[in-house]
């Protein structure tokens, strides 16, 4: 097992998110418990986890003692601060992010760079291939079947719209984040700040905290599922992903929206806005 904990550091202060979790084969309570711990940039406790995750703490810790056995987990003992034996201290490994990505990210990679070779415009290519499987994945999504009528409230339409892209981020394993308190009339260069308040969590709830359908919202995206690629193609696989949210918005109700990425725009996360079209002057 490689485990390898100052790289891991050392990659979440870096600009961009972190690889994506895999969590195949593992049930969702699990799962979830990975995410948390994969969350974090030190050891932590079974006592931390149980309030991140509400679980009880023996539950949490029956979960780490598999995540430990597949290999995603490992523990070492806490400093000691007097009398007893310190606590059990726990952390993802590289397991965590590397099982069965790489056969992915090899074929992303390749397909990145057949479009780099060949096309005269990449990124705007990787914008239409993302809006095509955004459509697609979308239309296959939970509720994403497009209505065949006009929508008979706008506002509804597009907070349901914007929850159901994020919620299909999520499935996809880039880990959004909702920034609660983003200002309807930042420009996307704002940084977001050491204080910015982030939703994590429900979709439905993290978008109707952000505004309305009048207001720009900004989704952290702290996980990339072809970071390896995206560093190598940033303008075709950050494109593709921006096609992604485009094409799922389109399906999911949302014809007047406009969005925008900015790929590693600040430590341990890519920003997504979600904004109004702008009117051409």
């Amino acid at each position: 097992m490689k485990i390898n904990r100052a790289s891991a550091r050392a990659e979440s202060s870096a600009l961009g998110p972190g690889p994506a979790i895999q969590t195949t084969g593992l049930s969702p309570a699990i799962a979830a418990v990975l995410e948390h711990l994969s969350a974090q940039a030190e050891p932590v406790s079974i006592g931390a986890l149980s309030a991140m995750t509400g679980l009880h703490g023996n539950t949490v810790r029956e979960h780490l003692e598999e995540l430990i056995a597949a290999g995603y987990a490992a523990k070492e003992r806490a400093l000691s601060q007097g009398r007893g034996r310190p606590a059990w201290l726990y952390f993802a490994t590289d397991t965590a992010a590397a099982a069965g990505a790489v056969e992915y990210a090899g074929l992303a990679s390749a397909l990145a760079a057949h479009i780099h070779r060949t096309s005269d415009s990449p990124r705007l290519d990787g914008i239409a291939a993302g809006v095509d499987w955004g459509r697609q994945l979308a239309a296959d999504f939970d509720g994403g079947e497009p209505s065949s009528q006009e929508p008979s409230n706008h506002e509804r339409t597009t907070s349901t719209a914007r929850s159901q892209t994020i919620s299909l981020l999520e499935d996809l394993g880039f880990a959004p984040a909702v920034v609660a308190d983003f200002a309807t009339n930042s420009e996307p260069e704002a940084s977001a700040g050491a204080g910015a308040n982030t939703v994590t969590g429900d979709a439905d709830a993290a978008v109707g905290g952000a505004g309305d359908a009048e207001d720009s919202i900004r989704v952290r995206l702290t996980r990339c599922p072809l970071l390896s690629a995206a560093h190598q193609y940033p303008d075709i696989v950050c494109g593709v992903h921006l096609g992604l949210v485009r094409g799922a918005l389109d399906v999911f109700g949302d014809r007047d929206s406009d969005s925008e990425l900015e790929p590693f725009a600040e430590p341990g996360a890519c920003r997504l806005h979600l904004q109004p079209r702008k009117e051409s002057q």
